[in-house]
């Protein structure tokens, strides 16, 4: 009787140490992984940048592409179901699912964040002024942000259904001013006049997309007597308004 009850205790206790994998929703429009870098001594447009990674339940990822002209692009990769599993393992190994936050004291800090969901809860990891050199725990989050941003495969360019044209100044430059390409006012804008924001999508969205991509950094449009620098951004799957970038 007393070597059962022994050795229900061991299996017990063994049952306890191994703590269940965390595992991510499965939902197109649900986000599992997000990295995302911010801060620092980046341009005004740099804020509405896509996020290096933005991956989804269905194993559909969103990586940040290069800026062309005014228009901020994105690329799309996919991520098996075991690929998935595999980040999530690595996850756990570097404590991503327990909240940390690593500080420096630096003015003006570029911020690391990669936040993950599971089925239970969501968890966020920051890391100010990351370094790609560092190690301990702020190299095990830098090290992961970076493996989970080229996880899967290329699918090509991300193609949107709807982007946001926000105004990030407002300049006198006139070595390459262009009308207003919008069918709403500067002053009608979501936001305006402190974030002005208007998300065009349907027949208007291709036009804009291609007269955004031939613009040049120095391009600014004529808007009620202002000439104003744009930057398109195109909305993730699960972005629906401006509200959703702020």
């Amino acid at each position: 009787m007393t070597r059962r009850l022994l050795l229900c205790a061991v299996l017990l206790l063994t049952a306890c140490g191994d703590r269940p994998a965390a595992r991510p929703p499965t939902g197109a429009d649900t986000v599992i992984a997000e990295v995302d870098r911010h801060g620092g001594f980046a341009p005004a447009a740099e804020q509405w940048a896509l996020p290096a990674l933005t991956l989804y339940g269905d194993g559909t990822a969103v990586t940040r592409g290069d800026d062309r002209g005014a228009l901020l692009t994105g690329h799309r990769r996919t991520l098996s179901a075991a690929q998935i599993d595999a980040l999530f393992q690595r996850a756990d190994d570097a404590g991503l699912f327990t909240e940390r936050d690593y500080p420096q004291d630096v003015t003006d800090a570029a911020t690391l964040t990669v936040r993950l969901t599971t089925t239970g809860d969501t968890y966020e990891t920051t890391v100010t002024q990351p370094s790609p050199d560092e190690g301990g725990n702020r190299g095990e989050v830098i090290a992961f942000a970076k493996t989970a941003a080229a996880s899967g495969v290329d699918a090509g360019e991300y193609l949107p259904q709807r982007a946001a044209v926000l105004v990030v100044a407002d300049s006198e430059n006139d070595s390459d001013v262009r009308p207003w390409p919008l069918d709403v006012p500067l002053s009608a804008m979501d936001g305006a006049p402190q974030r002005p924001c208007h998300v065009v999508d349907g027949a208007a969205l291709a036009p804009l997309l291609a007269e955004a991509g031939a613009a040049r950094g120095e391009t600014r449009w004529q808007a009620e007597g202002h000439r104003v620098r744009l930057v398109v951004r195109p909305l993730l799957p699960h972005e629906r308004t401006c509200a959703d970038l702020r």
